[in-house]
Formats: structure tokens, sequence, C-alpha cells
């Protein structure tokens, strides 16, 4: 076995802990370093290990000293708006941003600004006051919210019956035929149709969901679909009080958009009335463009004696 010599007294004093220093009491008590300002991060050390601030940095906190003093009020307190109040209200115009009366409640409301004491200034009745304004602040939200869904969503048993069968009459109309405005008034208030009152039928024409271009549209499919018609004879069967009655506009988009050939429209009539009446090329042309007629322009009348 191998010993080991010991090993001779160091020359330097040995390490005390850091536990050992702090209890120390010969150890002279270093000089007080101050406080650094709130708002300050950290700066730069400098040769002797003393902070040093960036300059950047320096003026920043400069600008935030200059705000806090413009805000506060003569007797020290920051005054802003309170944070748990303008959140609510936030949150409240969120979601009711298309009540136009909810939205300027609160904005009105979130107009004014409320003390905020720091917790050390704070006076006794402070959480009272704030308890009071939460809670009428609530109660005015849920009587806007409350006065703003009643009058969006009426009852309907304030609505007669009469008139809420007329409705459901005219929906089944609109489902079912290509009608205008005036001739879905006109069957339900007729003796030979609904037979409702006047104001019910007028109730259920203007309160049913229909597109009357569109309603135009099928309508004039329709007349193409059946008949041999001109662009002229078109348009007069959907104005017309004793056709479909829509308006000049609604029967401008039908005949806009509607796809049809009215040179062969002008054959097919000109085959018909050869067919039924044996006419000549003279008389089948007065017939084919009268006003009286099938009203088709020169051009197509042409194409169809042509083309017979």
């Amino acid at each position: 076995m191998r010993l080991r010599a010991p090993r001779p007294p160091s020359r330097h004093r040995p390490r005390r802990t850091v536990r050992a220093r702090r209890q120390d009491p010969a150890r002279e008590p270093a000089d007080p370093v101050p406080p650094e300002p709130s708002g300050e991060g950290r700066g730069v050390r400098g040769r002797r290990g003393r902070r040093r601030r960036h300059p950047a940095l320096a003026e920043q906190v400069g600008r935030r000293a200059e705000d806090e003093d413009r805000h506060a009020d003569p007797d020290g307190r920051r005054v802003g708006r309170h944070p748990v109040l303008t959140s609510r209200l936030q949150r409240l115009i969120r979601a009711n941003r298309p009540s136009l009366a909810t939205s300027r409640f609160a904005i009105v409301l979130a107009a004014s600004p409320f003390a905020v004491h720091p917790p050390a200034a704070r006076p006794p009745e402070w959480k009272a006051a704030m308890r009071r304004s939460s809670a009428s602040l609530a109660a005015a939200t849920l009587l806007t919210l409350g006065l703003v869904v009643g009058a969006a969503a009426p009852a309907e048993a304030a609505v007669p019956r009469s008139y809420r069968n007329a409705l459901a009459q005219a929906k089944s109309y609109v489902r079912v035929l290509d009608i205008s405005k005036a001739g879905l008034y006109d069957q339900l208030h007729s003796r030979y149709g609904g037979r409702f009152s006047a104001k019910a039928a007028r109730y259920g024409a203007n309160h049913v969901k229909a597109n009357w271009n569109r309603e135009a549209l099928g309508a004039a499919k329709s007349y193409v679909r059946v008949l041999d018609i001109s662009k002229a004879g078109l348009h007069d069967q959907l104005v017309s009080k004793h056709g479909s009655q829509f308006t000049e506009k609604q029967a401008k988009y039908a005949l806009r958009h509607v796809k049809v050939n009215y040179n062969k429209e002008a054959l097919a009539a000109a085959k018909s009335y050869d067919r039924l009446f044996h006419m000549s090329d003279a008389e089948l042309y007065d017939q084919l463009t009268s006003k009286y007629g099938a009203q088709f322009t020169a051009s197509q009348a042409n194409y169809a004696i042509d083309h017979l």
C-alpha cells in the first residue's frame, strides 16, 4: 500500500463561503447602493463595475416619465380608463356590432374616463364605487340588448291569421309559378283565387321572399318554349296587364338574359300561318311584321319566307 505524503500548509487564507462572509461580524458593511428608479432597464457596465444607461434607453425612460407627469392629476393619482370596464365594453361592441344602438351606448361609456388609484393610495370606498359601476354597466347592457332583440324580432302572435295564411299561399304560388308581384296580388285577392282581403293579399305579396327578375326570366322562357313569339311580342306579353304584369325593368332583364333565336321563331310562325291559312308571301309578310300580328322585324320575316 502506497502512502501519500501530507500536504504542506498553504500560505493563503482559506476560502470562506458566501454564507460565512455574510455572517462574519467583523466584515464591514459596504456602502448602500441607491435603488434604481422604476421603469429603467438593464444598463451597460463600465470599467469600475457601475451601470451606465444606454442613451436610447435613457431617452425612452425620460419620455415615459414625461407622459406619466402629463397624465397625472394634482393629487398624484394617474388618470386613465378602468381596464376591466374597458375590456367589457370592447367585448360588448364586438358581440353586438350589427346593433347601432348598443354600439353607440358602449362607445359613450368607453369615452368616459375612470380614475385608477395605485394600490397603496386607494381610498376605502374605491371598491364599493367600482362594484356599483360594474353593476350599473351590466344592467344597462342587458336592458339595451333586450330592447334591440325585442325590436328586431316581432312576435308572430301580433300578425292576424288571415295575413299568415295569405303569406303561406303566396309562397306556394312563387314556388310553383313564374309570377310577378302584381299577378301574385291579383291571384290572392281574386274571387277565383285565394279570395283574401286587399290588406291580407298586399301583406302576402309584400312579405314573400322572391327575386322578381328571375321570375320574369322564368316566364319569358315559358313563353318561348310554348309560343312562336318575337322579341316585341314577348315584351308586350310580360308587361301587359292582361299578361304577366311585370315591370318594365323586370321585362328588360328577362329579354336581355333569355336565350332565343328570333329567326327560327319567325320561321316557325310562318309555317304555322301557311299550314292553317294558306297565305301568299305578301300576306304572310304583313302578318309577320304587323303590330297587331307577330311583330317580327323585316329581316326576320324575309328569313322566314325564304326558308319555307
